[in-house]
């Protein structure tokens, strides 16, 4: 870095963001060969020259070394390279400082699966079993060469074992959440902390129960307002998620108090009201998935409480925003009947309503009604304002909207980027409606009208269409012969208006007749005949 900040400042042209070319072509090259070439013999220099990088002061380099390293995770079926990266990244945590994000994200791309894992185990287990059952009952030789001789097959076709695999995936697992306790327990957690929960929330289904509890207590450490740390709204909404999804792999067997995290996401929900915090709407989705949809046994009161919330935050939100909130409120009003007191005006408990009470459990909600759904039926937003109608007056919901979740729906009527979705339709009979095509008799009928409108403004055109006397200043256009090829040629239009002297009425004469020629005649026919039908355009 000390080399590349002295030639940045001898040249003078290059831009501190950005580092120098041939240094980009360096990494490219490496990225290319580890990506080729990860099972060769030398793949360890190339990972200590790759592994690096994610930690690099350039955020072009980063990326680089980002995206070979999660292609290279893709690609290693047996695990031995990916295996030797993962130790890397944890050992560059261990030693301290500056942690840029790439750093910790490229672990939530490694392909560990749950469902590999224990297939994998049982494939170990039966294995052990058969050896045993041999043992006991003695084998021939000729049996366990031939074993030898399938194994050495298998190693020249490059087939990889399962239990390879499983044993390389397990240290894989061990390193991960070493490197993720050891950011969580530390005090200097930066930006880092949401990936941190995100790859958490990822790996949780595959950690044990002693482990589980562990990661449990850790967040509740994380969320407790008297440790003096505030988390950012992305934050929050990783660590909600993340107790979620341990408690969905324990399935059963922990039975522990969520009660704060239901306070916790319930006091930090008017932070996303900020413009600026729109960006995590989705994230809030899945948390309320997982709390309301997912879960069995919950105080109405408490859903209730956040229904009420809920509804006041989609006033906030921009369209496709509200819209998913909407649909997260008309799940929990299904599955809760209760709640659906909140819609009845004539219906309320006794007590006051207290909305800025941070507990949902004290706050009376039943003593007020979701009004703010009556709001959203005046929304502009079509869909948005046809589903708040359905909601609140309990219609049925079009099954093309019904059978999409509330984070489907945010992205299907996504606006963000620009533009109106659904887009919005052309008013009937204006210039934008191509939904009709106009006939040329419509089109010409048109033009008569205008054309009529027009010439009464001028007294000799109202004389040529109506019949009337003519003016006494254009006496000498009765008589002339040219009149008759005004329609047809504009030159003798102009001279005719030179003889009577009124210019002004003539040049209007010549445009309209002008215009009269050349829409009104047809390619396909012949001079004859556009000569013998000019006589009709004029009386018309």
């Amino acid at each position: 870095q000390q080399q590349q900040q002295q030639q940045q400042q001898q040249s003078g042209g290059a831009k501190a963001n950005e580092p120098p070319r041939e240094h980009l072509m360096v990494v490219k090259c490496l990225c290319a060969l580890l990506g080729k070439g990860f099972h060769f013999n030398f793949r360890k220099q190339l990972l200590h020259c790759v592994t690096p990088l994610l930690n690099n002061s350039f955020k072009v380099i980063r990326q680089q070394a980002f995206g070979c390293l999660s292609d290279m995770f893709a690609a290693d079926v047996a695990g031995d390279c990916t295996l030797e990266c993962v130790r890397m990244v944890g050992r560059m945590v261990k030693k301290g400082g500056r942690v840029h994000g790439e750093l910790l994200n490229v672990l939530c791309s490694l392909p560990l699966s749950k469902s590999v894992i224990e297939s994998e185990g049982e494939d170990s287990a039966a294995g052990k079993a058969k050896k045993k059952k041999k043992k006991k009952s003695g084998k021939d030789l000729s049996e366990g060469g031939a074993r030898a001789l399938q194994n050495d097959l298998k190693q020249s076709e490059g087939e990889v074992s399962a239990s390879h695999r499983r044993s390389n995936q397990t240290a894989m697992l061990t390193e991960v959440f070493t490197t993720y306790f050891r950011v969580l327990k530390s005090r200097k957690q930066g930006n880092v902390l949401p990936l941190v929960l995100r790859g958490l929330s990822k790996f949780s289904l595959l950690i044990n129960l002693d482990l589980l509890l562990d990661l449990l207590q850790l967040l509740k450490a994380l969320i407790d307002p008297h440790s003096g740390q505030t988390l950012s709204v992305e934050s929050t909404l990783h660590c909600v998620l993340t107790a979620f999804a341990c408690l969905q792999g324990a399935a059963g067997a922990v039975t522990i108090d969520v009660a704060e995290f239901y306070t916790f996401l319930y006091s930090n929900l008017w932070r996303l009201a900020d413009a600026d915090q729109h960006v995590h709407v989705p994230l809030l989705l899945r948390c309320l998935t997982v709390m309301f949809e997912k879960s069995k046994a919950l105080s109405t009161e408490r859903v209730a409480a956040f229904l009420k919330r809920l509804a006041a935050l989609a006033l906030c939100l921009p369209a496709h925003g509200a819209l998913g909130v909407v649909q997260s409120i008309r799940f929990c009003l299904n599955k809760y009947t209760k709640c659906k007191q909140l819609l009845d005006q004539q219906v309320t408990s006794s007590g006051v309503f207290l909305p800025y009470l941070d507990d949902p459990d004290y706050c009376n909600p039943f003593a007020a009604t979701l009004y703010e759904l009556g709001v959203l039926q005046r929304s502009p937003h079509p869909i948005l304002k046809n589903y708040a109608h359905a909601v609140l007056t309990g219609e049925e919901v079009p099954l093309a909207l019904s059978v999409k979740t509330s984070v489907a729906l945010f992205y299907s009527y996504d606006c963000s980027k620009g533009g109106f979705n659904p887009p919005i339709p052309a008013p009937a009979g204006s210039a934008l409606d191509v939904s009709k095509k106009k006939s040329k008799a419509e089109v010409l009928r048109r033009k008569i009208v205008l054309q009529q409108a027009q010439s009464r403004s001028s007294g000799f055109l109202q004389h040529l269409t109506e019949g009337t006397p003519p003016p006494q200043y254009c006496f000498h256009s009765i008589n002339n012969p040219s009149i008759n090829q005004i329609s047809g040629n504009g030159v003798a239009a102009a001279k005719f208006a030179n003889e009577s002297g009124t210019a002004r009425q003539l040049n209007e004469l010549q445009f309209e007749a002008g215009n009269d020629s050349e829409e009104n005649s047809d390619p396909d026919e012949d001079e004859d005949e556009e000569d013998e039908d000019s006589d009709d355009l004029d009386l018309r």
